[in-house]
């Protein structure tokens, strides 16, 4: 309960930027990460989160979880993990 109700104090305070999600980011995951090597692990959830940074125009990500920090360098964003 503490992780929600932090979450949503950082929501309301204007923490997160909230990008849109529609067909054209979905479209993009399946052409960008199916040529990546094996190698780069990807959970569904993290690949959308790249895919729409990208189609934003965002550099940079925050995050630090090992895969999305790989995948991330892969496709050319700049993760943040400190």
């Amino acid at each position: 309960m503490t992780a929600v109700r932090q979450f949503t104090n950082d929501d309301i305070g204007g923490f997160w930027t909230w990008l849109p999600l529609d067909v054209a980011i979905i479209e993009a995951a399946a052409k960008i990460f199916t040529p990546l090597p094996d190698t780069v692990f990807l959970r569904a959830a993290d690949c959308l989160h790249l895919v729409t940074a990208l189609h934003h125009g965002v550099a940079e990500i925050c995050t630090y979880d090992t895969h999305q920090t790989a995948a991330a360098i892969a496709v050319g964003i700049k993760p943040i993990t400190a």
